[in-house]
């Protein structure tokens, strides 16, 4: 799960997570935590390394601060803050990434020099210790974090396949943003628009078709079962790889092929074994069988093939809840 898609969702559900206690509560995980950290020459600020991390509250409230609101430049609505840090000493810059919920486009702002990077750098840190010297004494009592995208992507589904999105209404109201270019606007920006749309509740339908705790559970005990083969197989392809390749300080096949003490045969086919050895280690061909493995079993439940976009939406359910707090950053 990616960080601009966690960003999607807690934003759409937005309105449910302020009226629940336990998913305000709520607390980012794994490499979620250091969401709102920022970072100075490469290292946090000073009482953020061991700051708790945000609640899903608290990011939200986060994403409201005047000093970290970004339009997007693209469709003109509030973006979403990701990550930003600065760093030098004489030359001096700022960084900050935003993501566009509706348009779904990233947007990297970068301030070269002292005082340009410190006129952003200095608001957003000061919003970022204001919030976070009040995280402290939130209460406990939120929902783990796994177990809270799981209910938010439940909420974010039953709201795409209702035609009136309420959810989504109530949540754009309650961030006091509205869908972008409602009666005007570029034809690209609004044929965009309706595609992520048309692709999220396309999803939201594969997910209610097909993803159910059974079907999970079974195809992440086959996940596991993939990987440690996986794994076996890359340790014996490296070792096998090793042994074709010359240890340090010794002559290698080229260099062995010129002194004549092996033939072009023989040279020719050492080379072709290393390179079947390296597309075996190649993460998209091991990829893509580990995805036929994984919907083996589904697929000869239904007894049919699953189409390209089932395939993808069904793995990307089993991978998240088999490592829920995975990202892409």
């Amino acid at each position: 799960m990616t960080r601009e898609f966690f960003a999607d969702l807690l934003f759409f559900t937005r309105a449910a997570v302020l009226r629940d206690r336990r998913l305000a509560r709520a607390r980012l995980a794994g490499e979620f935590a250091d969401w709102g950290k920022l970072r100075s020459n490469g290292r946090p600020l000073e009482g953020d390394k061991d700051a708790p991390p945000l609640t899903f509250a608290r990011l939200l409230r986060f994403w409201n601060e005047p000093a970290v609101a970004h339009d997007c430049p693209h469709c003109r609505t509030p973006a979403l803050f990701l990550h930003g840090g600065g760093c030098g000493m004489l030359h001096w810059h700022f960084r900050a990434a935003w993501h566009c919920p509706f348009c779904g486009r990233n947007d990297e702002i970068r301030f070269d020099g002292l005082t340009k990077g410190r006129e952003l750098f200095g608001p957003v840190s000061r919003a970022v210790r204001a919030i976070r010297g009040e995280v402290s004494s939130d209460p406990p009592g939120g929902l783990p974090f796994a177990e809270a995208v799981a209910r938010l992507r439940a909420l974010r589904d039953a709201d795409l396949l209702d035609p009136a999105h309420p959810l989504e209404a109530e949540s754009l109201a309650s961030a006091a943003a509205d869908r972008p270019f409602r009666n005007d606007g570029p034809l690209a920006l609004l044929a965009e628009a309706a595609r992520r749309r048309a692709d999220a509740v396309r999803d939201a339908r594969i997910r209610a078709e097909l993803v159910t705790p059974e079907r999970l559970a079974v195809a992440r005990k086959l996940l596991h079962e993939v990987l440690a083969r996986h794994e076996e197989g890359c340790k014996a392809v490296a070792a096998e790889l090793a042994s074709l390749r010359a240890p340090p300080g010794a002559d290698g096949p080229k260099v062995r092929l010129w002194r004549g003490e092996i033939t072009q045969e023989e040279y020719r086919a050492i080379q072709e074994r290393k390179r079947e050895l390296a597309d075996d280690l190649r993460p998209e061909w091991n990829a893509a069988i580990r995805a036929d493995e994984v919907s083996a079993a589904l697929e000869e439940e239904l007894g049919r093939p699953l189409l390209s976009n089932e395939k993808r939406v069904f793995l990307e359910a089993v991978e998240d809840s088999a490592q829920p707090l995975t990202t892409n950053h």
